[in-house]
């Protein structure tokens, strides 16, 4: 649980030693914070995430990036690599946190994992579990998913083995949801007002930020499937 009272409270470390990005500076802005990563089906958002940054900047706006590798390892660069890879292809300008590392690197989810029956894997990322950063630890619960869940899921194709005669015999292969790209909408009073899925494209959240920018309220919304 976040130990933060308000979203102001938060704080959330900077790539380079000791820089910090203090929520207190947020104060009057619509923010939007998503985690992101540049080795995802979704990727390709960086692209309309920056084209909200600028065309709102200037007007009370600012979207916070979260780079996060433990998705199925799917951000493996350093801070430097991600910062590269951002500006070189996608043009991203608005501002990067550090990346949390939370698992060590040889407990980073495979994209396939042979299962046998009754068995599970679980590898929690740095937006799940009890090493939760403080600022998705108060997002998810300000803003839970669907059947009020507060896990941010991801998806890889898990493959059921049943042994058969001595060999192992595929049966099914169950897909699970993914969800890097996940988006949080703050309005000017630090109230968390929206939570976006994934599939979600930011150009399809411009009119919510334009409504909290221009101070009116969001209309109620079922949370989506997260």
């Amino acid at each position: 649980m976040s130990s933060a009272t308000t979203f102001y409270d938060l704080k959330a470390p900077l790539p380079g030693a000791d820089k910090t990005y203090d929520f207190k500076d947020l104060k009057g802005k619509v923010v939007l914070i998503v985690n992101t990563a540049s080795k995802c089906g979704f990727t390709k958002q960086y692209d309309g995430l920056e084209a909200l940054y600028r065309k709102y900047k200037g007007k009370g706006f600012e979207l916070l990036g979260f780079p996060c590798n433990q998705f199925g390892g799917q951000e493996p660069g350093t801070d430097e690599d991600v910062a590269s890879f951002c500006t070189l292809n996608h043009g991203v300008s608005f501002p990067l946190m550090k990346k949390v590392r939370i698992l060590p690197d040889t407990a980073v989810y495979k994209p396939f994992a042979l299962l046998t029956a009754g068995s599970s894997h679980l590898y929690q990322s740095d937006v799940n579990g009890d090493s939760t950063n403080e600022v998705f630890q108060y997002l998810k619960t300000k803003q839970p998913g669907i059947f009020g869940t507060t896990m941010i899921k991801w998806s890889v194709t898990v493959i059921r083995l049943e042994k058969c005669m001595h060999r192992a015999e595929l049966i099914e292969r169950i897909p699970i949801p993914h969800r890097n790209f996940t988006k949080f909408l703050v309005d000017g009073e630090g109230n968390v007002v929206a939570r976006y899925s994934s599939t979600t494209t930011p150009e399809s959240i411009d009119k919510d930020i334009a409504k909290l920018i221009e101070g009116s309220a969001l209309s109620p919304r079922e949370p989506q499937d997260e």
